[in-house]
């Protein structure tokens, strides 16, 4: 009894939805709609705007994880990161290079986020990417130069943001 009952009102409340242009997305683009026929164009083409927009904005978002996820490459080194990483810590390309060579860090993001945590809160960049190197993580690594666990996570988190906004292309 309860189901036909919950049966009943959800087909009602589907046909009402529908009568009233929601189930067409709400814009009135049906024929017969009057006046509001022209506004349904304007709205499709806006629509298709803004998901282009976030396709874009995805598909960027994509290949920053990309970048940072893997080896330290050419893309790499072409990347606003990389010269984010270049001005914050005052060295050369060449240093980085060597420096991430020497450490074998897991990941370029790995690499940079450490270097910006080090960099920000005035610690020895060489020492955190050596236990980074012994197989801790940047949050233990961090941990054992001092940090509390909350700090260690603050820092990664804004390191992270850092890294990922001088990607952006506002950022060059």
């Amino acid at each position: 009894m309860k189901w036909r009952l919950i049966s009943v009102f959800v087909v009602i409340f589907s046909l009402f939805s529908f009568a009233q242009g929601r189930g067409s997305g709400g814009r009135g683009q049906g024929p017969g709609m009057g006046s509001g026929q022209g506004q349904g164009q304007g709205t499709m083409q806006m629509d298709q705007i803004r998901t282009q927009s976030s396709n874009e904005q995805r598909i960027q978002q994509r290949d920053q994880r990309r970048i940072h996820q893997g080896t330290l490459n050419d893309q790499a080194k072409q990347s606003g990161s990389w010269k984010m990483l270049q001005q914050k810590t005052g060295m050369s390309g060449e240093q980085l290079e060597k420096l991430y060579a020497e450490h074998r860090v897991r990941n370029y993001g790995q690499f940079g986020m450490a270097m910006v945590a080090s960099k920000n809160r005035n610690l020895d960049s060489s020492q955190l990417l050596g236990h980074m190197a012994k197989g801790n993580s940047l949050q233990k690594s961090l941990e054992i130069q001092g940090l509390t666990r909350e700090e260690a996570r603050l820092q990664i988190r804004t390191a992270q943001r850092e890294m990922y906004q001088s990607e952006s292309p506002a950022a060059d």
